[in-house]
């Protein structure tokens, strides 16, 4: 059972390198298959770009909130895996947090409301609390 637990993290890493990575390796497909480059300012404004408005909000996805939370649960699920002590309930906990942070990362590229992101990220939070206690729990009963 100890290595179903690192299907989830293998799950929400693959995730995460598509979000962050794919969107620039889809303009570099792009480039190299037409030859033309895209305008250097097509998606920012020049007034945000040269630093004259300063408060400037982008609209876009912030790719660090990929990257917060999921470094704890890799490290749980790995010291799950490391102590054999993975259970077929953590197993199904750290499926449900890396389908729930997958919808959560969804929820920002589309056009989800407010209350979907929040009850996303405090579910997934929740999960992964949860997912943390049985760690400590059994790490710490070794």
């Amino acid at each position: 059972m100890h290595n179903t637990i690192l299907a989830p993290a293998v799950l929400l890493a693959a995730w995460t390198s598509v979000l962050l990575w794919g969107p620039s390796l889809f303009a570099l497909i792009v480039i190299v298959l037409t030859g033309t480059a895209r305008s250097q300012y097509e998606g920012r404004p020049p007034s945000i770009e040269s630093g004259v408005r300063k408060t400037g909000t982008w609209i876009r996805y912030d790719t660090a909130r990929l990257l917060d939370a999921p470094v704890i649960f890799y490290v749980l699920s790995f010291a799950l895996a490391m102590t054999h002590r993975a259970s077929d309930f953590d197993s199904y906990v750290a499926w449900c947090y890396a389908l729930l942070r997958i919808a959560y990362s969804l929820s920002w590229i589309t056009r989800a409301t407010d209350p979907i992101r929040i009850v996303l990220f405090f579910t997934s939070a929740g999960l992964q609390q949860v997912l943390m206690i049985r760690c400590l729990l059994d790490v710490l009963a070794m």
